[in-house]
């Protein structure tokens, strides 16, 4: 298991010996002065080529930068914010939070939104054991995708990562100890990339938890920040997102 990202002025806590009894936590890194996000995606050069099933039949429409499966599942894992508040959240975030995604070379993009995103997505080649990076505070926080150096990401493996890196530019930090099992916002990633049995992780009750810390003080429902709790027993994560 590899850590799936850094992100500056994360802490994470030793757990005490009474941890399976702890609640679980989660800090608000920071908090939005708006409720509007816009998110472009600048897609990879090819997509998902080998996993564990072997070589892919995919021919050469997987290997389109608009058409492949990395492409796809980038902008489901960044739309995955958008549907648990919707579906679950509470009605006042549910109302007012509007994450816009666009893909960059298919979606006609507002030059405003193309020159000054909050939230830019995009995939990186790297050889090193980080999966995913995200970083900034200010506009654009660059969110990113390890490609090359791990052919063998399968598009859930890419949901799962492009979800957690614009989790943390959305505001949201990796979980204190001790974490919960499959946590979107754990630390470290729970599958070896490339088994094609990867579920998607959604976002989980805790999660949306600290998004409304985020974004509190923007919907004017006063102060935010600081960390969110909740007790193992009402710790949940859903089935399907």
């Amino acid at each position: 298991m590899r850590p799936i990202g850094i992100l500056a002025a994360v802490a994470i806590t030793c757990a005490s010996i009474a941890g399976a009894t702890e609640a679980y936590r989660e800090a608000a890194l920071f908090e939005w002065d708006r409720l509007a996000i816009d998110v472009i995606i600048l897609p990879p050069g090819h997509g998902q080529i080998y996993n564990d099933a072997g070589l892919l039949p995919a021919g050469t429409a997987d290997l389109h930068p608009l058409a492949n499966s990395y492409a796809a599942a980038a902008e489901r894992g960044a739309g995955l914010w958008q549907a648990a508040v919707r579906a679950t959240g509470v009605p006042w975030l549910a109302q007012s939070l509007r994450i816009d995604i666009y893909v960059a070379g298919r979606d006609a993009i507002p030059q405003q939104v193309a020159s000054d995103p909050e939230i830019l997505l995009a995939f990186h080649e790297t050889s090193g054991p980080i999966l995913g990076t995200s970083w900034g505070r200010g506009q654009p926080c660059v969110a990113s995708v390890a490609k090359a150096a791990h052919a063998s990401f399968t598009p859930n493996d890419v949901t799962n990562l492009a979800a957690h890196e614009v989790g943390h530019c959305l505001g949201l930090a990796h979980l204190d100890l001790p974490v919960p099992g499959g946590d979107l916002m754990q630390t470290i990633y729970q599958h070896p990339d490339g088994l094609q049995s990867t579920p998607v992780h959604c976002p989980s009750n805790l999660n949306l938890l600290t998004l409304e810390r985020v974004f509190m003080r923007a919907a004017g429902r006063g102060p935010g920040g600081g960390t969110a709790a909740i007790s193992p027993a009402d710790y949940r994560q859903p089935g399907a997102c």
